[in-house]
Formats: C-alpha cells, sequence, structure tokens
C-alpha cells in the first residue's frame, strides 16, 4: 500500500467492528477512528437520503443548513469535523454499532473496487477549503424551496464525499466540475423565475 495512504476505510470499519464486539462505542470513539476522513463519512450519510430519486419532503432545509455547517468547518481548515461534547459522549450498544459497522464494511468493499487512491493533491489544504466552500453552496442549493431541486446537489455532496473518503481525485474533480455546472444551471432558473414574477 502507499506510504501515503490511509488505511482503507472498510479496513477501518472492520477494525471498530471488532471493537463493538467487546464494548459499547461513543461517538467521539468513532470520531476519532475516522480522523479526518469523518468529514467524508458524515456527508456521504447525510447526503445518501436527499440523492436517492424518492420524495424527502422536509429533509431539505435540515439537510443543507447541517451540510453547510461542515462545509465551513472545512472551509476554516479543521482537522476533523468539530461536535458538542454531548454528540461526543453518545454510546451506541454494542449489538447496534456491530450492525452499522457490518453494513458500512461491506457497503464500501464494493465501493472500493472502483474508487482508489489517485490525485493525493486533493488532500492539501487549499483543495480542502475549495471543497468545503462547494459543499456550503450546495448546502445554499439544497434548501431552495423548488420542487425536485434537493437530489443534484445531494448527488454530487455524495460524489465529493467518496472522493474524500477513498482520497480518489478523479471523483472530486468530476463532482468539482459538476457542482459549478449545478451553481449555473440553478442560477438560471431563479433568474428566469425571479424574471416571470417581476414582469
Amino acid at each position: 500500500m502507499n506510504k501515503n495512504c490511509q488505511p482503507k476505510l472498510s479496513e477501518t470499519l472492520h477494525t471498530l467492528k471488532d471493537m463493538a464486539a467487546e464494548r459499547d462505542l461513543r461517538i467521539g470513539v468513532l470520531m476519532e477512528a475516522l480522523g479526518d476522513r469523518s468529514f467524508g463519512l458524515l456527508l456521504f450519510i447525510l447526503s445518501l437520503p436527499a440523492a436517492l430519486p424518492m420524495p424527502t419532503f422536509g429533509y431539505g432545509i435540515p439537510f443543507g443548513l447541517i451540510t453547510g455547517l461542515i462545509g465551513v468547518q472545512m472551509c476554516w481548515g479543521n482537522p476533523r469535523i468539530w461536535l458538542p461534547s454531548c454528540a461526543l459522549s453518545i454510546t451506541i450498544t454494542r449489538s447496534r454499532a456491530k450492525s452499522i459497522l457490518r453494513f458500512g464494511e461491506n457497503l464500501f468493499n464494493k465501493i472500493e473496487r472502483f474508487i482508489h487512491p489517485r490525485l493525493l493533491a486533493i488532500q492539501s489544504r487549499t483543495v480542502r477549503k475549495i471543497i468545503g466552500c462547494l459543499v456550503v453552496l450546495m448546502g445554499v442549493l439544497i434548501t431552495i424551496p423548488l420542487p425536485f431541486t434537493n437530489t443534484i446537489p445531494a448527488m454530487i455532496i455524495c460524489l465529493l464525499a467518496l472522493g474524500l473518503i477513498e482520497q480518489d481525485g478523479v471523483w472530486v474533480i468530476i463532482a468539482g466540475i459538476s457542482a459549478l455546472l449545478a451553481i449555473g444551471c440553478y442560477s438560471s432558473l431563479l433568474f428566469l423565475i425571479i424574471n416571470s414574477v417581476t414582469v
């Protein structure tokens, strides 16, 4: 394995699953084990429901705000997500933690066949700040109260998250270009709506 690369996420989740077989796990322990990949994993978990082609009424605004806050932390250059101590102290029971981690391990075992570390320049602080800005902008787009406007920004966040998790610069670049196109399309759509209302 490349010395500059972290262990695969599936391997980290497998280690955590072994820990969960012995004791309950606190959120703080999970965040510590995930390190700087906690940004990507949390974004992936949050974006998945909105990225799926199904109704998610009432999910857009809170999801957009939460992802926007995560993006702001990335823009500030935080090495890992800041969570209040009350959130870090939340404990997941052994059986539930083991079930969740087993699902995550199996999922990423499949994903890692197509996504792998490359173009590691995306790990630089400057690039991560740019990614954070894109996450904030996608979060803003998701909060726009228009029908069917959640899916595309959420899918872009999902792609960015996978690229961050697996250190895959190709996926990050694809997601970044998609984000810029989405910003252009949504800006044009809002302009047309505002123009039609004011005429």
